[in-house]
């Protein structure tokens, strides 16, 4: 198998768990194999008594099916499950599964988010919207890891938008929305991207994992927030790092759709239509003008066509004199 034959995400390598060897805590409260470390107020789930799954989401579109078509055999080779799941935000995911005292599930979702696109969604989904609104959602997780896998197709350079602008729509998601971008050439190069991904997560499965929440009390019902915390020891040195994650549960609710807009959402998503109309411009005048309502009344108050035309003048950016 040839790994990364578009783009090898080396950044990676500094941000996946690293192996820890350190002595357990006396003071710890168990549940199944995992326990609760009093002092320390974190979850202990030993290494090897944990399932680490990738989860693919269940629609269908722009060859989606391939990819979920080759992904689980390829998976099975590294000894990593594949499971279909209906994602409220993003293409793939991967999480941690163990058992409770009674035997019951848990998962935690681990700090790693992909929405995969294929070049001609992607120049679709910046012309209706779906691009901004899907990085919106993608940050409520609050997920750090977020990558957007782009993958090429024969008809990227025929879009109703120029290729130029796509470039740099995915630049602008890397520079200014902190989003990782990867470009892979066909769906075997994307799965490729995948495997590889979760080979390096799989590599270290066999590590405890420290779960670490102020909000444990005395049972993983009370999870609502999880920091995973682990580190590494090698011949007598010592590395830490950190791996955020989140129950399932908590991971659907921040990524649900965000509630009906109101109108001033809706007035503001208009304004910022407008050439010239950044963000501090609209926060301004909406400051003012709430609604289109509000600037019509204050438009027609005006007695000249010198106040109509000078009525946003003296609106002031937040934070500056201008």
């Amino acid at each position: 198998m040839k790994l990364f034959t578009s783009a090898e995400p080396a950044a990676h390598q500094s941000t996946l768990p690293a192996v820890s060897s350190e002595g357990e805590s006396a003071q710890s409260t168990y549940f199944g194999r995992a326990s609760i470390n009093s002092d320390e107020n974190a979850l202990i789930v030993p290494g090897g008594t944990y399932d680490l799954i990738l989860l693919c989401d269940v629609r269908e579109h722009f060859g989606l099916n391939k990819v979920k078509q080759i992904l689980p055999s390829v998976l099975q080779s590294l000894g990593v499950q594949c499971e279909p799941r209906a994602l409220p935000v993003g293409d793939f995911l991967w999480i941690i599964r163990w058992r409770g005292p009674q035997g019951e599930l848990h998962e935690a979702v681990l700090d790693y988010l992909v929405e995969r696109k294929r070049a001609d969604d992607l120049a679709h989904s910046i012309t209706d919207g779906r691009f901004r609104e899907q990085k919106y959602r993608m940050k409520r997780t609050q997920i750090s890891n977020r990558f957007f896998l782009i993958e090429e197709c024969p008809s990227m350079r025929n879009q109703r938008i120029p290729f130029e602008t796509l470039l740099q729509a995915t630049s602008n998601c890397q520079v200014i929305d902190g989003f990782r971008v990867m470009w892979t050439r066909s769906p075997e190069d994307t799965v490729d991207w995948l495997a590889s991904l979760t080979d390096r997560l799989r590599s270290r499965s066999t590590v405890r994992i420290r779960i670490s929440s102020a909000l444990f009390s005395f049972l993983p019902i009370a999870i609502d927030f999880l920091d995973v915390h682990v580190s590494l020891s090698d011949t007598g040195s010592c590395r830490s790092c950190a791996v955020r994650a989140r129950p399932w549960l908590d991971f659907v609710q921040l990524a649900q759709k965000s509630p009906p807009p109101t109108v001033r959402d809706m007035f503001a998503k208009q304004l910022m239509q407008i050439h010239g109309f950044s963000g501090p411009k609209v926060i301004s005048l909406l400051q003012v003008y709430p609604t289109p309502h509000h600037l019509f009344q204050a438009y027609e108050a005006r007695t000249t066509v010198h106040e109509k035309e000078n009525m946003l003048t003296s609106l002031k950016l937040p934070g500056t004199n201008r």
